[in-house]
């Protein structure tokens, strides 16, 4: 009787330990997606990872430089435009959700920079339009979220 009382005590020593070991979860957070205090510089970091979206801005140059004339349509442009325009995207798919539009505003302004100078008057003030314009719109055009910014038209880009 003794032998079958250890025994049983055992048993269900055994069975309480591996209770215990299976409901151990060890939880690991990363501190950039858990540390809310920087979100601003969590995105300019996630930004300057993707280039400063180079590939948006070279998508939205092109884009604004052109022209509705038949006759300045080419297909170099066109294959040109969706290569930026897939690269864009993928950039942009690479940055959180919170940063993206922060991302196309620097994008923006970029450009808005490389336009001064270039074209006078109300040619570039319609160029730097078609930017904001387009760009406000790239978000929808990749299919990711949010599906469009809205960017404030500063004095300083017209």
């Amino acid at each position: 009787m003794a032998k079958l009382t250890i025994l049983a005590l055992l048993a269900l020593f055994a069975i309480a330990h591996l209770a215990t070991a299976f409901r151990t979860t060890v939880t690991v957070v990363e501190e950039e997606d858990f540390n809310p205090a920087r979100p601003q510089q969590r995105c300019q970091e996630q930004i300057q990872r993707q280039q400063q979206l180079r590939h948006c801005q070279m998508y939205l140059k092109e884009k604004s430089g052109r022209r509705s004339s038949v006759l300045e349509m080419s297909t170099d442009n066109n294959d040109d435009q969706e290569q930026y325009l897939d690269q864009c995207c993928q950039q942009l798919r690479n940055l959180n959700e919170q940063c993206r539009c922060k991302g196309l505003q620097e994008a923006v302004r970029q450009q808005q920079q490389q336009t001064r100078g270039g074209e006078r008057g109300q040619t570039e003030q319609s160029q730097k339009q078609r930017i904001v314009d387009e760009a406000e719109r790239l978000p929808s055009r990749c299919e990711v979220s949010p599906r469009s910014c809205t960017f404030e038209r500063s004095p300083r880009w017209f």
